[in-house]
């Protein structure tokens, strides 16, 4: 007689057969041991990962969640909480390759747990990024599929898809499908999306909604809606696996901050805003023979670098090419690079003169200087003129002198010694 075992296997003898059968008991029962080890790891870490998470520690959270997924690595519910926690910090590539990792999972283990979760929470993380494209798509998914979390979809969720639908539609400027999610989103509850249509001024009548209508898994494409929300999950208690609660809305994701663009700004719109005050004071100066005052000097600062900031931001390129040069010729003037290459002097004096109108023109002598016969200082003087000297102008100017007539007598002095 021969007895076989439950494995398949023959012995000769029952007792030989009773062996191998208390071999396999032992055998699973370590294995089911080494499971509910494993599991209350999981358990233990995903637990403390989402005390972490709801005190804001993130990085804290993922080092939990990141031993939650040592211990059970196809667990799609860790991925797509890991993929949160990284949102949280504004790390969006590593939350998308989190949340990819759940569909991976999910394709390989079929159902569909979690699915809606990875696409909900991964186009939370695609609208961080600012790809709206791929979050619009991600929403659309997540409306379709049977599951967010471990529910159906319930009003408080899809209320959030429909409200970042309408936040991701606005963001590309298609105020029209933003304005049909955000109705979408009031029809499920949603107050911030209510308060987004009247300030656009919009009155709507709210519709309410049956959240079994798309519990199924039947609702198709749909448009945008306002800020984004993720998701968030805790362990159920009692539970021998964790898995995820129901989404909650949290607050939009900070736009993360350029530094280096906006220390680049500042430092561009000092630079050249100095410079255009520099090539204005030298104007100013040039064309009254006056200084300019402090006062006015503190003004133009306050006025003109915050408007070369508002330029810079918003990328004017053509008036930042205008604008620039003019700096620069101003920074040019200040330093004396520019008087290397054009005689200021004769520019002054020209200009005096052109602000003079015609000849015959009576000006007042600024200060002590020497009048000559002809125009240049090889020529001989007639006398010395004193400043408050009245003198008339009788033609036109010739290399930065002017003739004038003083007292019966004609002859030249320099343009910028006179003024009117």
């Amino acid at each position: 007689m021969v007895y076989k075992t439950e494995d398949g296997k023959i012995f000769n003898t029952e007792g030989d057969a009773e062996k191998h059968r208390d071999e396999l008991d032992r055998q699973k029962a370590e294995s089911d041991s080494r499971v509910r080890a494993r599991y209350a790891d999981t358990y233990h870490y995903f637990k403390n990962a989402g005390t972490l998470f709801d005190q804001g520690d993130y990085d804290g959270a993922i080092a939990a969640y990141s031993e939650a997924a040592y211990s059970t690595p196809n667990d799609p519910v860790i991925f797509n909480m890991r993929g949160q926690a990284y949102s949280r910090k504004g790390d969006y590539d590593r939350a998308i390759a989190d949340h990819n990792q759940a569909l991976r999972i999910h394709r390989y283990k079929g159902g569909t747990f979690q699915v809606g979760t990875a696409y909900f929470l991964r186009g939370y993380a695609y609208s961080g990024k600012g790809d709206y494209d791929s979050a619009i798509a991600d929403y659309n998914e997540a409306l379709k599929s049977r599951y967010v979390g471990v529910y159906n979809l319930d009003n408080n969720i899809i209320r959030q898809i429909y409200y970042n639908l309408g936040f991701a539609y606005d963001k590309k400027g298609q105020e029209d499908l933003a304005i049909e999610n955000y109705k979408n989103a009031a029809d499920y509850g949603d107050k911030a999306a209510l308060e987004n249509l009247i300030n656009r001024g919009i009155k709507y009548m709210r519709e309410s909604k049956n959240p079994a209508s798309v519990s199924s898994g039947s609702a198709g494409p749909v448009s945008g809606s306002a800020r984004p929300v993720s998701g968030s999950a805790r362990p159920v208690s009692g539970s021998a696996r964790p898995v995820s609660g129901s989404a909650r809305p949290v607050k939009a994701p900070k736009k993360k901050i350029k530094w280096p663009l906006v220390i680049l700004n500042v430092f561009l719109s000092i630079a050249f805003g100095l410079g255009m005050i520099l090539l204005i004071r030298w104007g100013y100066t040039l064309f009254t023979g006056k200084n300019l005052g402090i006062l006015l000097t503190v003004i133009m600062l306050l006025v003109i670098i915050p408007l070369y900031s508002v330029i810079f931001a918003f990328k004017k390129v053509v008036l930042i090419v205008l604008l620039g040069i003019l700096s620069v010729s101003g920074w040019l003037m200040f330093t004396g690079i520019i008087s290397k290459y054009i005689d200021l002097e004769k520019v002054s004096s020209f200009v005096s003169f052109f602000q003079s109108g015609a000849s015959n023109q009576s000006f007042t002598v600024t200060q002590d200087v020497n009048f000559r016969d002809n125009p240049g200082t090889g020529s001989n003087v007639i006398r010395a003129l004193k400043a408050g000297d009245t003198v008339t102008v009788t033609g036109d100017a010739q290399n930065g002198w002017i003739p004038i007539e003083h007292e019966g007598d004609s002859g030249w002095v320099s343009a910028e010694f006179i003024s009117r």
